[in-house]
């Protein structure tokens, strides 16, 4: 929910700060226009085609961009007729500025309706993907949901236990089969403290020894449940999602002494 709210709230904020900054640029627009002329006859440059003023024209198409991307990223109704009308009412000189909170408000309530609802239809994606994936052949299903195939046994009798570092290759996938995460062609395995990895990642790996090869299904409330996962802007692992994962331990570290290690 969190990472949903501040989208919302950086949609508003951006559509403000854009009114603010066109605001301040009218008053430059003279002052800047004259400095520019004056450098230009000093330098005896001329203008080129990119060094141009940005048109009326142009601000206004970039807004529109801005708007219409955000409306898709919402996935809100939307009806663009309404969408003018809220604009030239607001333009408007003897326009009520009380009705700016109400229509903020309204959005952020739009906001987060639209926001349990995706939330709800993507668990009932996952849900369905989780019962269909059980129907397979070698699935395993813990106590606790999580999924799994075996498909290589490890060589040696030690499992991970909590406080154990482990070093393992890996491959993670969305249920589309979107790669989101994978080291398995790195030099180096990857290394994990046990205590600090999502719960399925956890439960799993405990079940497999050194050399072991498995497949996780882990659900979302064994992942990154609501929350999923955004960087940079951008949706890595979205809210609600299956993941499944390739898994290679390689190795088993207690307080960094190295104990057991894969001979392959």
């Amino acid at each position: 929910m969190k990472n949903f709210k501040k989208k919302s709230l950086f949609i508003l904020s951006l559509l403000l700060m854009l009114s603010m900054t066109l605001t301040a640029c009218g008053k430059q627009d003279s002052e800047s226009a004259k400095t520019n002329a004056s450098q230009e006859k000093k330098d005896g440059t001329e203008k080129t085609e990119e060094s141009k003023a940005i048109t009326g024209e142009q601000v206004a198409h970039a807004f529109g961009v801005i708007v219409a991307k955000a409306i898709k990223e919402t996935k809100l109704d939307f009806n663009s007729d309404e969408l003018l009308k809220g604009y030239q009412e607001a333009m408007a000189e003897d326009f009520d500025k009380a009705k700016f909170m109400e229509a903020e408000m309204l959005l952020q309530r739009a906001f987060q309706e639209a926001r349990v609802k995706m939330l709800a239809e993507k668990l009932e994606a996952s849900n369905k993907f989780l019962e269909e994936n059980k129907k397979k052949e070698g699935i395993k299903i813990s106590e606790s949901g999580l999924q799994y195939r075996i498909i290589k046994q490890g060589d040696l009798r030690r499992k991970p236990r909590p406080g154990d570092t482990v070093k393992v290759r890996y491959i993670g996938k969305l249920m589309d089969g979107t790669v989101f995460d994978e080291n398995m062609k790195a030099e180096e395995p990857q290394e994990f403290d046990l205590d600090r990895i999502i719960q399925g990642w956890k439960e799993g790996l405990q079940l497999m020894t050194t050399g072991a090869k498995f497949q996780f299904f882990i659900p979302p409330n064994l992942a990154y449940g609501e929350r999923g996962v955004v960087q940079g802007g951008n949706v890595i692992i979205p809210p609600n999602e299956v993941l499944t994962f390739d898994v290679e331990l390689v190795s088993i570290e207690i307080g960094g002494a190295k104990t057991e290690k894969n001979g392959n």
